[in-house]
């Protein structure tokens, strides 16, 4: 990952385009980074530690950055790491996206055993560790005060729309401020049309 892999993303592309700073993490064993990727394991402090690299960076550079109005964005891997984060209640978080997120690993690894095959390698599949990973198992440990956009193709073949039903009811049944959002006719890849992009732009203006 770059930054202009960045710059080619529907969604990062369009917010940097209504004037909002991106900033990402190679996570944890991933590319050429230093570590190993433990699938929601300790990478998901590579995503929270952006928060301190932010703060160095507004500290050098004052009135760069509105430290007040962080919105975690997340597409797939990206948006369970948006789930766990949330799980870990940072206080700086304002808002966040999660777009074709993984929320039950037993239901990925059920529909999909060659991504089973594939996490068997960074952790055991024990239930502890699936639980650990899995957000839908852990939505009363999501804050409350915090808004959430799930936003999820209702013909996803990758991660099931399923996954999406169910943190919505779940953390709406917990208290969270959660809002869900079904697009019709769309796959994994979603957010490529201008009126989803739109919808995301819109709802992170009003949230934070």
């Amino acid at each position: 990952m770059d930054k202009y892999s960045l710059l080619k993303s529907p969604v990062t592309s369009s917010l940097i385009e209504d004037d909002y700073s991106i900033i990402s993490s190679q996570l944890s064993g991933s590319g050429e980074s230093e570590g190993v990727d433990e699938n929601g394991g300790g990478d998901v402090d590579d995503v929270l530690n952006l928060h301190n690299v932010l703060r160095e960076e507004s500290d050098a550079l004052p009135d760069k950055y509105d430290l007040d109005k962080i919105t975690m964005v997340g597409e797939s891997r990206g948006g369970m790491m948006t789930y766990l984060a949330l799980c870990k209640n940072p206080e700086w978080l304002k808002a966040a996206v999660a777009m074709s997120a993984p929320s039950d690993i037993r239901r990925l690894i059920a529909d999909r055993p060659e991504v089973g095959e594939l996490l068997s390698g960074t952790f055991t599949l024990n239930d502890r560790e699936l639980d650990k990973r899995s957000a839908v198992s852990r939505t009363e440990e999501f804050p409350q005060d915090v808004p959430l956009l799930i936003v999820h193709g209702e013909n996803d073949d990758r991660v099931s729309v399923d996954d999406a039903y169910d943190m919505h009811k779940k953390l709406d049944e917990a208290g969270a401020d959660c809002e869900l959002k079904i697009i019709k006719g769309e796959g994994h890849f979603i957010g490529r049309d201008q009126d989803t992009l739109q919808y995301i732009n819109d709802w992170v203006s009003k949230s934070t």
